[in-house]
């Protein structure tokens, strides 16, 4: 299930400490079975959550990232470009490629990750003697 972000503001989770998954569309993701998973087993006290961000609602969201519970963000299509500007540091493949998929909140800091390029190369990693991986 997605929340809408309108729904999730209202939400009781939307006072305890949080990370989402934000697109449009979004309902699609498993990203919140996965995770919530993950912060379960590791005993985190967080909850993560499916939000549908409609386009008019980007500036909302980004004041909604200064939130204390608010503790960072897996990001799909179509807004991966969009939150680039809105973070205050980028790593090495966001810079090369151009686009971010993970928000980090670190203290007041807002961290920008792009986790795919990651993924995609740890995929290639039994073929590396094969490949020249670092191009």
């Amino acid at each position: 299930m997605a929340y809408t972000f309108r729904e999730f503001r209202k939400s009781p989770h939307a006072v305890k400490p949080h990370y989402l998954v934000i697109g449009h569309p979004v309902s699609h993701s498993l990203s919140p079975l996965m995770h919530q998973t993950a912060l379960d087993y590791y005993g985190i006290n967080a909850h993560y959550f499916a939000v549908d961000l409609e386009p008019d609602e980007v500036n909302d969201f980004i004041a909604w990232c200064n939130r204390d519970e608010f503790k960072g963000c897996n990001i799909t299509i179509p807004y991966k470009e969009t939150f680039l500007e809105v973070v205050d540091e980028i790593d090495s493949y966001a810079e090369m490629i151009g686009v971010i998929n993970t928000i980090v909140k670190s203290g007041n800091q807002l961290l920008g990750y792009n986790t795919d390029a990651f993924g995609f190369l740890m995929g290639l990693e039994p073929w590396s003697d094969e490949l020249d991986l670092t191009r």
